[in-house]
């Protein structure tokens, strides 16, 4: 039976290289190497528990939203969360491998779907 452990180690995708200082903390460049250091900082697993809850937040700001259309705070409230589960979408693709192509071939099928409607 595998262990958590080892189910980790399963899902997460060869590390990037990050540099560290002379106290060992990580020296960030980029998003993908911010991305990288929170995954080797927290793991996989954690990083999909964080997911997880951000999507969920997204999901209550969204119906906030729905209840008060007019209010500026529930959209601010949207593109908060959206740019959370942006972010964890970003290190999503770090664990998993990229999905561009599953992106691309339900991209053809919103263009199918709105070619229907012509």
């Amino acid at each position: 039976m595998e262990t958590r452990a080892e189910g980790e180690n399963s899902l997460y995708q060869a590390a990037l290289d990050v540099p560290v200082d002379a106290f060992g903390i990580p020296v960030i460049e980029g998003e993908n190497s911010l991305y990288q250091a929170a995954l080797d900082r927290w793991g996989a697993y954690a990083q999909l528990d964080q997911a997880i809850e951000e999507c969920s937040e997204l999901i209550k700001a969204i119906c906030k939203y729905k209840r008060d259309p007019h209010s500026e705070n529930a959209m601010a409230g949207i593109r908060e969360e959206a740019a959370d589960v942006f972010i964890m979408l970003e290190q999503l693709a770090l664990i998993t491998g990229p999905f561009d192509e599953e992106k691309s071939k339900k991209l053809e099928k919103l263009r199918g779907l709105l070619q229907e409607g012509q």
